[in-house]
């Protein structure tokens, strides 16, 4: 088998597992319906997945948390601040962007009130008036 034989088999492979992840949810892949909700909940999962893997394959901090409880504590609470921050911050209005797009608008407004009357006088030029 060559490799490029190889990389089809592989790209194959890869196009059927996303194919059945967005099957199974289709929320991932049309960002019409594509819901906040869904999106946070896959964020918290995430969170969890990697935690448990943490607590899974690190002996070093299986073995602290069992010497020294305030350092599993400790780890938690940061990661459920991590959490309620995301939260926060991905409900709160980015009243940022409208202020921009509000100040693009004056400019462009005001760039084409500029070129109309630099236009009028080009003409008044031309007519001689």
């Amino acid at each position: 088998m060559t490799i490029m034989g190889c990389c089809v088999l592989s790209r194959d492979t890869s196009d059927r597992f996303s194919d059945r992840c967005f099957n199974i949810f289709p929320c991932l892949s049309d960002p019409v319906r594509r819901s906040t909700l869904c999106m946070k909940l896959a964020l918290v999962m995430l969170h969890v997945i990697f935690v448990g893997f943490l607590f899974i394959l690190d002996e070093d901090l299986i073995e602290k948390s069992k010497q020294q409880p305030w350092y599993t504590s400790m780890y938690m609470l940061l990661v459920v601040v991590t959490l309620v921050q995301y939260f926060f911050t991905s409900g709160s209005s980015p009243g940022y962007v409208l202020d921009a797009m509000r100040e693009y608008a004056k400019t462009e407004a005001s760039l084409r009130a500029s070129e109309i009357s630099n236009k009028d006088n080009l003409l008044q030029a031309k007519m001689g008036v």
